[in-house]
């Protein structure tokens, strides 16, 4: 199991946002973060992204209620109702997919699945980075959040 995720089970779990693993008598102990269990105050996290590097090792715990923007695109990934964690590349790569899947078996109008390819082809040529961009989560309930969280700006609203 080790080789395959290079490393040991410890830096696996602590590598995502709402697991704290800390070593107490020799023995790794594992605790869920109280953060994630309860609502917090409405949040907007803006993370800069300089490499694909950094999108393969960033983790995002994104809440059920949060949106997943990537403004320079003008492209959102909107709620679906359960929590989702994975790195950002992957977050990117399966809308990626699930746009291209619904443009190929959905869509009848060449124009607009002209157009929603385009969106295809602009969300792989952003893996790579060309240019630094802003990735942005909308959270409502305050829940999302990266690890690391190096570089995250994080503005917080009040409930309406």
């Amino acid at each position: 199991f080790e080789d395959a995720i290079h490393g040991s089970f410890e830096d696996f779990l602590a590598a995502f946002p709402h697991f704290e693993v800390k070593q107490i008598e020799g023995k790794a102990m594992l605790r869920i973060a109280d953060a994630a269990l309860a609502p917090s105050r409405p949040q907007k996290l803006t993370l800069r992204i300089t490499s694909s590097q950094q999108l393969l090792d960033t983790t995002l715990l994104k809440d059920g209620n949060a949106d997943l923007e990537l403004p320079h695109l003008e492209f959102e990934i909107r709620p679906i109702a359960k929590r989702q964690i994975d790195t950002l590349y992957n977050h990117i790569i399966r809308a990626v997919d699930e746009i291209e899947m619904h443009a190929e078996g959905l869509v009848e109008d060449l124009a607009t699945k002209a157009e929603i390819m385009k969106t295809v082809v602009n969300l792989r040529e952003l893996l790579d980075v060309p240019v630094p961009f802003d990735l942005v989560i909308h959270d409502p309930m305050g829940k999302s959040e990266f690890n690391p969280m190096d570089g995250v700006q994080v503005e917080y609203a009040e409930r309406s």
